[in-house]
């Protein structure tokens, strides 16, 4: 075998082999249960509302965790994230506190980012939000495979006193594979400081 191509193949398996420990670091790191605290606030990062303007099913279950955690009196707020994507007919931010709403949660004890489009803008508007109010602890609520990142991040923009609740995120099982192989590429994406997602889309940093 040529040298040449024994070094492709080298840089192959390396690649492999790097990819398949992220993957597999990603779902032990969504495996972890963190333990649920009185906080002031809950934040529940966006995801994607459907054309027809419905949730999607990951949003769906990230509402309904948040929806459960409220329930249980370990916050009196919370912060829905997220602006009006490519075919979505309304902001997520307002489609999430109109699904509370309806589930019984107070419409003055909703905050609502309307603007973010990523986790970091998410994150950031709503510690602009918490800090008009002088809300300072929060449980960050996002999908299992999202939420060590999405802690990292929260502490990155200041907001230090924050745990964290996951919730399933797609139902079919290839669907979440998908979510985990693209979230490995937003940990070296963070970890590069944001220079892969400048070079590339797949970090998939987006609500949806």
């Amino acid at each position: 075998m040529p040298l040449i191509l024994k070094i492709v193949l080298a840089m192959l398996i390396l690649a492999i082999i790097v990819e398949g420990s992220l993957m597999l670091a990603v779902y032990i790191a969504g495996e972890i249960k963190r333990p649920l605290v009185e906080s002031d606030a809950i934040v529940v990062l966006g995801a994607r509302v459907m054309p027809e303007g419905h949730l999607s099913t990951t949003l769906m279950h990230r509402m309904n965790k948040a929806l459960s955690i409220y329930e249980q009196g370990y916050a009196e707020y919370i912060v829905t994230c997220g602006g009006q994507g490519e075919n979505e007919p309304v902001a997520e931010a307002d489609a999430m506190a109109e699904y509370l709403i309806e589930k019984g949660v107070p419409e003055d004890r909703i905050l609502r980012d309307t603007q973010s489009t990523d986790t970091v803008q998410n994150l950031t508007n709503a510690k602009a939000l918490l800090d008009e109010r002088g809300l300072q602890s929060v449980i960050v609520v996002t999908s299992e495979y999202h939420l060590t990142r999405a802690l990292w991040i929260a502490d990155d923009v200041g907001i230090k006193n924050a745990t964290g609740a996951g919730s399933l995120g797609q139902n079919l099982v290839r669907n979440r594979l998908k979510a985990n192989f693209r979230e490995t590429f937003s940990w070296m994406n963070y970890w590069s400081g944001g220079l892969l997602g400048r070079i590339s889309h797949l970090t998939g940093d987006t609500n949806e």
